[in-house]
């Protein structure tokens, strides 16, 4: 039978005013049990009461919804119920606490309780089963000692327990879910973690510092909270460094009961040489490390505060969790963008609405022959379907703005880029339905795919591919072809409304291919070598992949169409908006050539030369 609350909650009370009675003794064997300080050990204690006396009162106040007749004749309750045996597995940072955090709300819902510490760090757990023996009836608190590998994989099977509590890296975290999915046991995970400090330019550097020593090197960074990442703006970059270095150099690991200590040694030599080897594999990253870095000569598994900067968003250092006393400093992406902000009002104060912003009644169809007109519905209805793809991919791209919680401003970038890509749909839709029609299959089934996507939705979705590769090779790329392709139209389009169809894209365009320069020029600080790398694949890839097999021009085409050929050239002499071979390919060369310059010159990616059996090398 399942204790009352009022029973419950005095004997949390009872336990919590014992383990206040032994707290001098707790604490000495939670320092020396795992290397922490002294005083640091001691001031855990209160935390723990506080939690179990929070219990205690929890035990005699909780709440469940109100009766009601929810069906005529009945009353309908619900009743809390212990759920049974807690599978309590701890942590060898703070043993004494994180055992405390899990016993506690167990025992107050009238649970019994198997805790199982972590093998490096049983004692403090073992005193607590003590303790517990003492105030509460057997068997209530239980605890079993062992390596994860063999205890607590048996304990997590166990058909007994309702229950499993960990506290962990991901990756125990995941073993314990798959376990647990077996009989369907509950799971509560408290697993890693990799927390930022927001530095802003109005901080005091001292006390953004003295706040980094606390947050980030306390309890030797052994602390799934610390705040090891600072992220800081160009304007105070460097103050902030040095106070952190200066406030890192002034704190010397030591024993857990040296007078003065700070922070004592991590957990074990296996675990020094894992924080040591993310460190290593920071500066062969191209990290710089400007504080401590190297283990300390002598006994104990000691290792000093250390400070790394130059990481770039995407490396290790920055991504995983490193669990000791490493933190790293990096020069975050500025909050205030005027430029793209300044795009994205043009974008809001340029609408236009393709049916009242073209003069469709001045397009006079029967000035065209019928060919002309045939000719010119494929190539609209052609335009159209290069259109639907970009359609898709601005949702892609917002998604992936979105998921890496990238500025508002640039999220807020993709909603109006598909809003202006469905206009441009429309027109060119429009334009075909004015010269006959508009042609749902306007291509051939060879010539489909080059038309109609280009692989950019997936490459969307391939997390091996940056968002900055993405925007490089489809705006500072595609869209920059397709800018300058353009450019070309308007000029030897001279019917008014083929022309005002072109200009009202082409103002589309410039803001696109001003923003994706914009976009990178503001990431570039922040790129490693190996994220300019993938910029380079992914726009070689674009050119070589996308363009050159005819998604502009179709006579680009590796088996080009040639009744498409000749009808575009009938659209081109009879000034409807198309181009041709010899208008198009010098076009094609001089951006490719200008995008070349600009990247080299700009981000420092060096593009190859290309080669096409109708470009030749260019």
């Amino acid at each position: 039978m399942v204790a009352a609350g009022a029973d419950r909650s005095s004997a949390l009370l009872h336990l919590a005013d014992r383990i206040e009675a032994n707290s001098d003794r707790i604490a000495w064997v939670e320092a020396q049990n795992t290397g922490k300080p002294l005083a640091a050990a001691a001031d855990e204690i209160p935390f723990a009461l506080d939690n179990l006396r929070f219990f205690a009162g929890a035990a005699r106040t909780m709440t469940a919804q109100a009766a009601g007749e929810y069906v005529a004749g009945y009353t309908s309750m619900l009743r809390r119920e212990a759920i049974g045996v807690v599978a309590a597995i701890a942590p060898w940072n703070y043993p004494f606490m994180m055992a405390i955090w899990k016993v506690a709300p167990a025992l107050a819902a009238g649970n019994t309780v198997v805790l199982k510490p972590a093998e490096l760090t049983p004692q403090t757990a073992l005193l607590l089963g003590e303790i517990a023996n003492e105030v509460l009836p057997a068997g209530v608190v239980n605890v079993i000692t062992g390596d994860g590998e063999t205890v607590g994989a048996a304990l997590v099977a166990h058909a007994d327990v309702a229950v499993v509590t960990l506290t962990g890296d991901v990756s125990t975290g995941q073993a314990v879910a798959a376990a647990a999915s077996a009989t369907l046991t509950r799971t509560h995970l408290e697993l890693g973690g990799k927390a930022p400090m927001l530095v802003f330019d109005d901080a005091d550097p001292v006390r953004v510092a003295s706040t980094a020593a606390m947050v980030g090197f306390g309890n030797t960074g052994q602390d799934c909270t610390s705040a090891c990442r600072i992220l800081t703006s160009s304007k105070n970059y460097a103050d902030i460094v040095d106070a952190v270095v200066d406030a890192a150099n002034g704190i010397v690991p030591s024993g857990p009961f040296s007078d003065g200590a700070i922070i004592g040694p991590l957990i074990s030599e296996t675990h020094r040489d894992r924080v040591a080897g993310f460190v290593t594999r920071a500066v062969a990253d191209g990290a710089e490390v400007v504080a401590g870095g190297s283990a300390i000569d002598g006994p104990g598994w000691f290792y000093p505060p250390t400070v790394i900067v130059g990481a770039g968003q995407r490396s290790e250092i920055v991504q995983k969790e490193v669990f000791g006393p490493v933190v790293t400093i990096q020069l975050a992406e500025e909050t205030d963008l005027p430029a793209i902000r300044t795009l994205y009002q043009r974008a809001k104060r340029t609408e236009w609405n393709p049916a009242t912003a073209i003069p469709w009644d001045d397009l006079d169809p029967t000035k065209y022959s019928d060919d002309v007109l045939f000719a010119g519905r494929q190539y609209w209805s052609r335009r159209a379907w290069s259109e639907y793809g970009a359609i898709a991919e601005s949702p892609a791209l917002l998604l992936r703005f979105t998921k890496e919680r990238r500025e508002p401003d640039l999220s807020l970038f993709w909603t109006i880029r598909t809003q202006e890509e469905v206009r441009h749909a429309d027109a060119c839709r429009r334009m075909a339905d004015r010269l006959g029609g508009y042609m749902s299959e306007p291509v051939t089934k060879d010539h489909e795919g080059a038309v109609a996507t280009h692989g950019v939705r997936g490459m969307s979705f391939d997390a091996d591919t940056t968002l900055e590769a993405l925007i490089a090779s489809l705006i500072c790329c595609a869209e920059v072809i397709a800018f300058d392709v353009f450019r070309a139209l308007i000029k030897d389009a001279t019917d008014p409304v083929a022309k005002k169809v072109l200009q009202l894209i082409f103002q589309d365009e410039v803001r696109h291919c001003e923003f994706g320069w914009a976009y990178i020029a503001h990431r570039l600080p922040n790129l490693t070598s190996d994220d300019l790398e993938i910029i380079r694949e992914k726009v070689i890839w674009m050119i070589e992949a996308v363009e050159l097999q005819g998604y502009h021009s179709s006579w680009l085409a590796p088996i080009p169409d040639s009744a498409e050929v000749a009808s575009d050239r009938l659209v081109y002499e009879a000034g409807l908006g198309a181009t041709v071979e010899e208008v198009e390919k010098p076009v094609m060369s001089s951006s490719v050539a200008a995008i070349r310059e600009r990247m080299l010159t700009e981000w420092g990616v060096e593009l190859p030369m290309f080669s096409h059996p109708k470009m030749g090398t260019f």
